[in-house]
């Protein structure tokens, strides 16, 4: 979260008060301080705000204006805690005006933080991060940002400095001359609110499709890189599908490889003549695509869907599709609706890959798994299908199948670009459209994005290759559990490949969430550090907490920054995560709580401690959380019977009193800020009163 005073916002002045904001004042006010929210004032007051999601949705009703919304929710000065419980409980709202007692803006808040550096992503994604042969192809095109931030600017130079450290090919634009790109192109920016107020300046309200819209806080949240990089090898990927197959579990590879046949040469070509941009399909091109159906504004709204109503969100290590329903597309519970499925069925074919498996360009009833459903249907099998694509890298699709309800007899249909030489059951797409003829027409700008028709013609060339599986009786029905060895070797991979702990005499270690950071949090590194050679503090990963990972994860890095043997690096979703031990973030006693306390740390010292040679825990001792005591209590259990050391920690005092995250946060809702200057140390407060400057 940030705040930002009320001359640097996007602010239009208006001499009474309006109804409607026109689409020319937006635009000239978004090029002039790109933001995701604009504030209307007249007479010196606020009275209301215009959010790029007014401007969307007067997009879609065809308008060339946008609502003033005059019921927002607006916050007094000293009310920073208050910001934050609205953005954890209300993830539609983005950002907060404050208002002055005669009703005019002061600053508004926004839950947006951009607090990685570039070592931070080395660290979070693997030393190949900046491997040009893991970014796109095409050349990034990285916009100016606003001068009025002085830290923006500084970014901008970092990301182009360590572009060109790395020889990846990129070029710079100003916000105007966006409009004279060409459309097949990545656009990157600096800040989410800047990238929010241009994607929907050009998106929206100018049509424009560029290729995606990226921000430098996307990073730092983790998202970005799903979409930019395969982060797990096709090696590693057969690996984990044969470890299935082993278990019970069938697999089966979609695979859109062209080995160099003509009929894939012909095809590209063809489908560049007619002027396809990734992931756009022109309106000239409807008749052939669509092949005479429906109307022209229904062939608008399925060509659109990409775009319009398929979105991500974060669940777990991997993404989902976001619950939506509209006349062409349906989605809920991170599944897209599969027309046919049967209500009994005796074994399920689980769908996971991007936009082919998703089913871009295609209503419910004509995806690939619904005429695969169809076609099962009719054999008489009592086989029910499953659509949970999406677009996620090859480990998050791995770690999405290992938290799927798998049952022995089930098949798992993944996609990899280029299977290799997997010893594995596959689909060709190429190999099944040149068996079909299928004409260019069928596709938009790659034989990934398709219609109705090749939908049909891979639900048939996956059905033949399931003829064999699904005449096998399966075995005993049971469940699969998740092979979390494969994801913990994934991950340590991630993480740690640049860690030798074999040079370290002694390496210890200490898990925190930093709820913020206190000089409780500090100690305990002091203790623990001045104890070994090498320290690793894992921080929380998940994002349950009022402070965000971001936030917390800067707070503990630069709290700890001067300790040379210290190494920050965030938890993953093996140590206290949602996955592992969710009672942490609810903070009840129910009758999982001892099972869920022992996975986790015994995950811990099976797993992970061995891999990193860590041979000592270091804990604060908990005089107040019940929740947290039991996981000690248990830690003393379980990891000396592993040859883990657990150190006990006594509590740091103030005035007397212990030290605790929730003292602070206390501190903050009453507004009483000399108080902190005993619990927390400067790195902490730069956070919590960060200025957008």
């Amino acid at each position: 979260m940030i705040y930002t005073e009320r001359d640097k916002l996007t602010v239009v002045e208006t001499e009474k008060e309006i109804d409607h904001l026109d689409f020319d004042r937006i635009t000239e006010a978004l090029l002039e301080r790109p933001s995701n929210m604009i504030y209307c004032e007249s007479e010196g007051r606020l009275y209301g705000i215009v959010s790029m999601g007014d401007v969307m949705r007067a997009c879609k009703d065809g308008l060339r204006e946008a609502a003033v919304n005059r019921r927002f929710t607006k916050l007094s000065p000293g009310e920073s805690m208050r910001a934050r419980e609205i953005f954890r409980e209300r993830e539609t709202i983005n950002a907060l005006p404050v208002v002055g007692e005669g009703g005019g803006l002061l600053g508004d808040y926004t839950r947006w933080d951009n607090f990685a550096e570039p070592d931070d992503w080395t660290l979070r994604y693997g030393a190949d991060f900046w491997d040009k042969r893991f970014w796109p192809a095409e050349p990034l095109l990285l916009v100016k940002p606003c001068g009025l931030f002085s830290w923006k600017t500084e970014k901008y130079a970092e990301w182009i400095k360590q572009l060109e450290r790395h020889g990846i090919d990129y070029q710079t634009v100003e916000r105007r001359d966006i409009k004279d790109c060409d459309e097949y192109v990545r656009l990157f920016f600096v800040d989410e609110d800047e990238r929010r107020g241009m994607e929907t300046l050009y998106l929206w309200i100018q049509k424009k499709r560029y290729t995606a819209f990226y921000s430098y806080s996307m990073f730092a949240d983790n998202e970005v890189i799903k979409y930019m990089r395969d982060s797990y090898g096709v090696a590693e990927t057969g690996g984990f599908l044969k470890r299935l197959q082993n278990i019970g579990v069938h697999s089966l590879i979609l695979e859109a490889a062209d080995y160099g046949g003509a009929y894939g040469k012909t095809l590209r070509q063809q489908i560049k003549k007619r002027g396809a941009r990734w992931g756009h399909l022109p309106e000239s091109a409807y008749d052939g695509f669509f092949d005479g159906m429906y109307t022209q504004a229904d062939r608008k709204e399925i060509a659109n869907i990409p775009v319009d109503q398929i979105h991500m969100k974060p669940a777990e290590g991997f993404l989902v599709l976001e619950d939506a329903e509209s006349t062409y597309y349906h989605t809920k519970d991170g599944e897209r609706l599969t027309v046919g499925q049967p209500e009994e069925y005796e074994r399920t074919v689980w769908f996971y890959g991007p936009c082919l498996v998703i089913g871009f360009y295609a209503e419910d009833q004509y995806t690939m798994e619904s005429f695969l459903q169809a076609r099962l249907n009719e054999s008489g099998s009592k086989v029910r299908v499953v659509n949970l694509g999406v677009t996620d890298n090859t480990l998050g699709m791995l770690n999405h199948i290992s938290h799927t309800e798998l049952k022995t007899g089930d098949v798992v249909v993944v996609y990899l670009p280029d299977a290799g030489d997997l010893e594995m059951e596959r689909v060709n797409l190429y190999d099944a459209a040149e068996r079909s003829g299928a004409p260019a027409e069928w596709f938009v700008d790659s034989i990934m994005h398709c219609n109705h028709r090749a939908n049909e013609m891979f639900a048939d060339a996956v059905c033949e290759k399931l003829a064999s599986i699904l005449s096998e009786p399966p075995r005993e029905r049971a469940e699969i559990s998740a092979d979390d060895n494969f994801l913990v070797d994934a991950w340590l991979k991630q993480h740690f490949s640049d860690f030798h702990p074999a040079k370290h005499e002694k390496v210890g270690a200490i898990v925190m969430n930093c709820n913020p950071f206190t000089y409780g949090h500090r100690y305990l590194i002091e203790y623990a550090s001045a104890r070994v050679d090498r320290l690793i503090v894992f921080v929380v990963e998940e994002d349950k907490s009022l402070f965000s990972f971001g936030e917390r994860f800067a707070m503990v890095r630069d709290g700890a920054a001067d300790l040379a043997n210290v190494r920050v690096v965030p938890s993953g979703d093996f140590i206290l995560s949602q996955r592992t031990f969710p009672e942490y973030f609810l903070k009840i006693e129910d009758e999982d709580i001892v099972r869920n306390v022992e996975y986790d740390i015994t995950l811990f010292a099976e797993r992970i401690a061995p891999a990193l040679h860590i041979a000592s825990r270091f804990v604060g001792e908990e005089p107040e959380d019940a929740v947290t005591d039991e996981y000690n209590s248990a830690m003393k259990r379980i990891l000396p019977a592993h040859g883990i050391d657990i150190v006990e920690v006594p509590r740091r005092k103030a005035d007397g009193n212990y030290i605790s995250a929730t003292t602070v946060r206390k501190c903050l809702e009453a507004n009483d800020l000399p108080a902190l200057d005993a619990l927390v140390p400067e790195t902490t407060k730069r956070i919590l009163f960060r200025k957008n400057e």
